[in-house]
């Protein structure tokens, strides 16, 4: 059917598609509540309820044709209204220092992937808090601002470059201690890459993802990166020129008789390799055991339960990455607080 042919409620693209669903499931995967009857109920073009009214009309959202509504029953409960409770001055500072430590870390986290985009080392390494921790991706952690900058940087920064690798940080699900003075981050990475021939065909051409498992604290009044892990790559095209999705195969079978690759990281080991990190590292690569490797599926982590059900992932980590062999790398090992979960950070004023 094309797009002339659709009812104008249907025309958006992308909002609509064929019922098709899968099989709940089951153990400690099953979902809290089961799928409203009325949405299993009948075939046909089902189409997300809108959350508010049309912003021109004012009149609700509904469906024509062929289409119908689905995911029209809420989740949760109505929200219980409160009563505003007069606050003294210190609590409004505190109040204050929450919202601006929303900003502080959105701010460092953003010029962190800027520095990336311009291949600075020595810039991105200023970032970092004077005892915080970075990962090199593949290999391990550097510990304080002064090993982060030495491992990264070795000679003058290159006047050429045959691609640039961005590293646009996003969708960021930030909890904020209650002193406002350290945060936790979980930012996505959207990783495309640039590139020019070379003779050799295209370089650091396509798309990548991955995931930021981030700490930030405030640190004589500025605010610095105090964790910064990565989780990567979850999925990796192929070049532009070959197709992106559709050129990606999966990948030979791994030769038995090969030596297996390490990764030494910066200019020096790092302080704690991936693969001491165990379990937290299985599947990558650098870490422990098989790689998985697109179109293969990696763990994919959380630091926080679900927010609104709070159910816990099947992979939780309830501090940070290397915390479980370096305990003292913690936020309350060195003068912070430890932010609290996602379900407590929405009761927060």
């Amino acid at each position: 059917m094309e797009g002339r042919d659709l009812p104008p409620a249907l025309a958006l693209v992308g909002l609509c598609q064929r019922a098709e669903f899968d099989a709940a499931p089951t153990g400690a995967n099953a979902p809290t509540a089961p799928v409203p009857g009325a949405d299993m109920a009948a075939p046909g073009l089902a189409m997300p309820a809108f959350l508010a009214p049309n912003p021109v009309t004012g009149r609700p959202v509904a469906a024509t044709g062929a289409a119908r509504l689905v995911a029209t029953t809420a989740l949760t409960s109505p929200i219980a209204g409160t009563s505003p409770k007069p606050i003294d001055l210190p609590e409004a500072r505190r109040r204050l220092s929450r919202a601006a430590a929303f900003d502080g870390a959105t701010n460092v986290s953003a010029a962190y992937g800027n520095y990336l985009d311009d291949g600075k080392p020595a810039g991105f390494g200023g970032l970092i808090a004077e005892k915080g921790f970075k990962m090199t991706p593949f290999a391990g952690y550097y510990i304080t601002r002064d090993k982060v900058v030495k491992a990264r940087v070795a000679g003058p920064e290159p006047m050429i470059r045959a691609g640039i690798p961005y590293h646009w940080l996003m969708q960021e699900v930030l909890l904020i201690s209650d002193d406002g003075r350290s945060v936790n981050g979980r930012v996505r990475l959207f990783h495309p890459n640039t590139g020019k021939k070379d003779g050799k065909g295209l370089l650091q051409s396509g798309m990548q993802d991955g995931m930021y498992h981030n700490g930030y604290v405030l640190e004589n009044g500025n605010w610095r990166i105090w964790e910064l892990s990565l989780d990567e790559p979850y999925y990796t095209s192929a070049s532009f020129k070959n197709g992106l999705w559709v050129g990606v195969k999966d990948p030979p079978p791994p030769d038995p008789n090969a030596p297996k690759r390490t990764f030494s990281g910066g200019n020096f080991p790092p302080d704690i390799p991936l693969t001491a990190l165990g379990k937290r590292q299985e599947g990558f690569l650098g870490g422990t055991g098989k790689t998985l490797q697109w179109p293969s599926i990696q763990p994919i982590w959380f630091q926080y339960v679900n927010p609104v059900s709070g159910r816990v992932p099947e992979l939780y980590q309830t501090d940070c990455v290397p915390c479980a062999v370096r305990p003292d790398l913690r936020f309350d090992r060195n003068g912070y607080q430890q932010p609290p979960g996602a379900m407590e950070a929405n009761k927060s004023p």
